[in-house]
């Protein structure tokens, strides 16, 4: 018996409709990728909007030797970020950050997801931590796949004479993608006495 460690060996960014590519990625990691957004309404303006989304994938992690007694796929997540609305009374300020890590047993044909970190009231967001998720050891390391997405949005409307503003940055770094797998000898030596 023993522990393998099984990397992917593709990355695609960016990955999502209507993203852009993260910063520094390799096929375990990128660093740090930060979404930022602002707008503001002067009271003569027409209402304001801005969103910015990033994001990545990775898949075609290695094949194990062996017979695969179990299976665990890890990462490590930090994302840190800040919300802040300023409206005067009549006017309107709103927006949000969010960074969102899904994995997928069947190539990417449904994800569920594993982190969702997201604020869209005043204030800071800040978090992470190491994933450890146990898949059935017959699952089909072929079709796993791991994928996230940084995303910062900010509206702004206000009537003549007054003014609104929603200013959103957020930033997330994942890493150290894998697979670890526990498999034991298919063709164990025989003992002859």
């Amino acid at each position: 018996m023993g522990l393998q460690t099984l990397q992917p060996t593709s990355n695609t960014t960016p990955d999502q409709g209507g993203t852009t590519a993260v910063s520094g990625i390799t096929n375990t990691s990128h660093a740090l990728t930060v979404s930022s957004a602002f707008a503001e309404d002067n009271g003569a303006d027409p209402p304001a909007s801005a969103s910015e989304s990033k994001s990545a994938r990775w898949s075609a992690f290695q094949s194990a030797t062996g017979l695969v007694s179990g299976l665990v796929l890890k990462f490590t997540w930090t994302v840190s970020g800040t919300l802040t609305r300023v409206n005067d009374p009549g006017a309107s300020a709103t927006g949000s950050i969010a960074y969102v890590i899904e994995y997928s047993l069947n190539g990417g044909g449904s994800w569920i997801t594993q982190v969702n970190q997201n604020r869209n009231t005043n204030g800071n967001l800040s978090a992470g931590t190491t994933e450890t998720i146990v898949l059935a050891p017959s699952q089909n390391i072929s079709q796993v796949q791991v994928r996230d997405r940084v995303t910062a949005t900010a509206q702004a409307t206000a009537p003549p004479g007054s003014t609104a503003s929603s200013d959103a940055t957020v930033g997330g770094t994942i890493n150290t993608i894998q697979l670890v797998a526990t498999t034991v000898d298919v063709n164990p030596p025989v003992c002859i006495m």
